[in-house]
């Protein structure tokens, strides 16, 4: 019951974060700061440190994304690494990668790929998503991103939203000691994303991290709105 009411307090405090940040009518240059802070604030109920594959929590987030309305044409290519083990709090890494994932595919263009991987990296599981083709302009969304951009310069709530969204997930980020790093790549004219985690002291095989999905297996999404 303990753990369901500090659920509950963390969703009740995300989505007030979120409905204030959309009023636009109301928002000043003194309520930015004080949404950043409530943000900070937000992120600080307790959780604790699991193991889980996060590439299941990619797969998921994927598969979901059929609930969302979003442009035709948009590839999703992930093939899924059972070594992706790593130990943090789920739950807000789960939050951090979905809406990461639903905002890249929302704000995506007709001809679009989405390469997601990860791979171990010394004592760290790394995942890189990497957004290329389209028509849409991937600076406009590289901007969403960064901190020192003054939310009230963005017109459509839509993009009010999702910076909101966007910038927890940095916080969340931060909160597993990582950082969401996010690149716009002018040669490329692509976005690359990437975090990494503290691996997992176990595996697969213990049979303490349980996977529905086959190893190796290749997820290819698709957009069909």
């Amino acid at each position: 019951m303990k753990t369901m009411n500090m659920q509950n307090e963390e969703s009740i405090i995300c989505t007030e974060y979120i409905n204030a940040i959309s009023n636009k009518n109301a928002y000043t240059k003194h309520q930015e700061k004080t949404l950043k802070n409530f943000a900070t604030e937000s992120i600080k109920v307790k959780e604790v440190n699991t193991t889980f594959m996060i590439d299941e929590v990619i797969s998921d987030s994927i598969l979901r994304l059929s609930r969302i309305k979003s442009s035709r044409g948009i590839q999703i290519l992930f093939e899924m690494n059972h070594d992706s083990i790593v130990y943090a709090r789920r739950d807000m890494i789960c939050c951090m990668v979905r809406n990461l994932i639903i905002n890249i595919v929302k704000f995506g263009s007709n001809g679009e790929k989405i390469k997601i991987s990860s791979g171990i990296v010394q004592d760290k599981v790394r995942v890189s998503i990497s957004v290329s083709g389209g028509s849409t302009n991937k600076n406009d969304f590289y901007q969403l991103f960064q901190e020192h951009e003054n939310i009230a310069n963005f017109n459509k709530v839509d993009e009010i939203i999702a910076r909101i969204e966007l910038l927890l997930c940095r916080q969340f980020a931060e909160a597993n000691n990582t950082d969401l790093s996010v690149i716009y790549r002018e040669c490329k004219q692509d976005l690359l994303f990437t975090f990494s985690l503290l691996k997992g002291s176990t595996n697969i095989h213990d049979n303490k991290v349980k996977s529905n999905i086959p190893a190796n297996t290749l997820i290819h999404w698709h957009s069909s709105f």
